[in-house]
Order: C-alpha cells, then structure tokens, then sequence
C-alpha cells in the first residue's frame, strides 16, 4: 500500500524542481523542436503575402439641434409622444455602418478605382480581385489540401453566376457569385468604427499595395458621404425641385400676364370706353394676382436653396488617408517568437510525455 502512495505521489504530485531537472537533462530534444519550428516560423513569415493598412478620420458636423431632437422625438414615441417631424430625416453617425452593408454601397465600390503596381492607368476594385490579386503560395496550398472537398462540391453545383434581370426588374439590386466573393474578401478587411464619446468616424482599411490601400480608405470615405449627404438632403431636394416646377410655370404665367397688359394699353391708349375700362382693370387685376404669386413662389424658391444647402452635412477630415511606408502584415519578428514558444512547449510536453508514460501506463493495466 505504501509502496503505491509512492508511486502515486510520484507521478501526480511531482516536485516543480524535478521537472525542470528533467527538462534539463533532454535540453538538446528541446532545442531540437526550437529550431525546426523556427525554420517553420521564417518559411510562414516570408511566404504569406504582405498587406497594407491605411485609415483616416473624420467628423460628421450634423447640428446640434437636429441629432438632439431625432433623439427626443424617439423617445416619446416611445411613450406616445408626438413632439413633431423635427430632425427626423437625419442619418445618425451610429447608422452609418447600415449604409456601408447596403447593397448599392457595394456595387458601387466594387466599382470604384484604385492604382496598381506597374500600370500606368487605374483599375476596378472588382478586376484588380478577379485578376490581379495573387493568394500567395500558403493560401495556394491551404485551396489544393484543406480546401479541396469544397472545390469538388463546387464542381458538382450550377456554374451560374446569375443571370442578367429581366427589364422589368431592372431597378432592383443583386450581386453575383463572383461579386459576393469578392465583397467577402473586401469586407474582411476594411472596417468603419464609429467613436460615440470622441464623435469621429475611423475608417481602417488592408490591401495587398500601398497605394491602393489609401486609395481605397479614400474611395469609401468618399462613397460613405456621399450616400450621408444625399439621404439627408433627400426631403429638401425634393421640395427644391417641387418649387422650381411651380416657379417655372408661375414665371411663364406672369411674364404671359404682363405682356397681355402692356399690349393691351398700347392698343387702347387713346381709348376711352367703360367696355375698355372694365378690360383693363380685369387684366390689371390678373397681373397683380399673378405678380403676387410669382414673388411668393420665388421667395420659397430661395428659402428652398437655402434648405437644401443648411441641410448638407459638412465633413471635416482629421485624419487623411496616407500611403503606409511598411507592411503591417505579416509581422515577421512575432510570427518567429510564436513558432518559436510553440516548439518549446511542444518539445518540453514531449519530454515529460515520454518520461511518465510507462509509469502512467503501468498504473492504468494494474
């Protein structure tokens, strides 16, 4: 019995001290699992492509008074309120994430232009991914090992990649297979963060080029408030163009009313007859209804313009978009201290394996 409280003791409860004597003593097995997982960590470091991060920052100065009241408004309908439509046609910072996941977003940044290495001329974000993005050699692998049963079940399926929309259906969005993919690719790696307390928007993006990842951190900072400016503009354009239509039209009555008068006296200067008299004044009173309106809608004309303009956002950049002078992946020094903890531990857990399997294995057939 005593000879088994030994034994146990020895296998469960060994001393910290013991273990590094043994560790010490296979001390070359375990340099021997450093090194080659060190030569793995140096052959990962330098073939995973490298990749560039861009960001920039800016400010949405939507006034006060507007972000407060959408604020009150939504809190007392909350509770049966109704405080009024004032400020509810502005778009919040914190919604400015739903505008990026909209599908005409992505089309039109699939769309939008970046600079590549070695051409003069500027391409799609969708063809630079479609022909001009290299995997790497690791991903290449990863496709032909890991992920080969997903391209033999691609194999297997429709090679559509859908079908052009009929005319009538023409207005409605869709992506393609080949844009979705790209979308996920592109997707993974920008983000848009939203700081509530500081109140300014980051946009981060990663690319496999320098330049192109500015270009793109610009492209969707730039496509990200021009979506802001047209929804918030939206009621007030729309009102601009309502009152220019009537302008148009009341424009065209009065200078048509005015014209008829003046002719009128020329024709009748000398003419001095009730019937004429009774002409003139109802001419006369046309005018002046037509002149009135006229000035109205002209004024509502201006008030419109001046909405419309009080109504656009105005982004002030705090921080620009630059060109990124080194790679921010892969980090070659930490990716070398990883692989090389990784084969410490590993050689270490190897030694300690070896040392008290047969005790461990003896314990368990007794």
């Amino acid at each position: 019995m005593e000879n088994e409280k030994t034994s146990e003791k020895s296998i469960f409860q060994v001393d910290t001290l013991e273990i590094v004597k043994i560790l010490n003593r296979s001390r070359k097995v375990i340099l021997k699992f450093a090194i080659v997982f060190l030569v793995l960590g140096l052959l990962v470091a330098f073939l995973l492509p490298k990749e560039y991060s861009s960001s920039s920052v800016f400010v949405s100065q939507i006034s006060s008074s507007k972000k407060l009241g959408k604020k009150i408004s939504g809190i007392a309908s909350l509770i049966g309120v109704n405080v009024g439509e004032s400020g509810t046609d502005v778009i919040l910072p914190m919604q400015y994430p739903l505008i990026v996941e909209s599908t005409p977003f992505k089309k039109q940044l699939l769309e939008s232009k970046i600079p590549v290495n070695e051409r003069d001329s500027l391409v799609t974000v969708s063809y630079y991914l479609e022909n001009l993005r290299k995997p790497g050699v690791l991903s290449t692998v990863k496709g032909y090992t890991i992920g080969l049963p997903g391209k033999i079940i691609k194999l297997f399926k429709s090679s559509e990649e859908g079908k052009p929309l009929k005319k009538r259906d023409s207005s409605a969005y869709y992506l393609t297979l080949k844009e979705k993919q790209q979308l996920d690719y592109l997707y993974s790696n920008f983000s848009v963060n939203i700081n509530d307390v500081d109140g300014y928007i980051e946009i981060k993006t990663t690319f496999p080029e320098a330049e192109a990842s500015a270009r793109l951190t610009n492209n969707i900072q730039n496509l990200l408030q021009e979506f802001i400016i047209e929804y918030n503009i939206k009621k007030a354009r729309q009102e601009l163009k309502y009152i220019s239509e009537r302008f148009e039209e009341t424009e065209e009555d009065y200078f048509n009313k005015r014209a008829t008068l003046a002719s009128y006296k020329d024709r009748n200067i000398n003419v001095i007859s009730n019937r004429a008299q009774n002409r003139l004044e109802q001419l006369q009173t046309e005018y002046n209804l037509s002149s009135n309106i006229y000035s109205q809608i002209a004024g509502e004309l201006e008030t419109a313009k001046l909405n419309v303009k009080k109504d656009t956002p105005v982004f002030t950049i705090i921080k620009p978009a630059t060109i990124p002078l080194e790679e921010s992946f892969p980090k070659k020094p930490l990716i070398l201290i990883q692989f090389l903890l990784v084969g410490l531990i590993l050689g270490s857990l190897y030694i300690l394996f070896r040392h008290f399997y047969p005790e461990i294995k003896k314990k368990i057939t007794n």
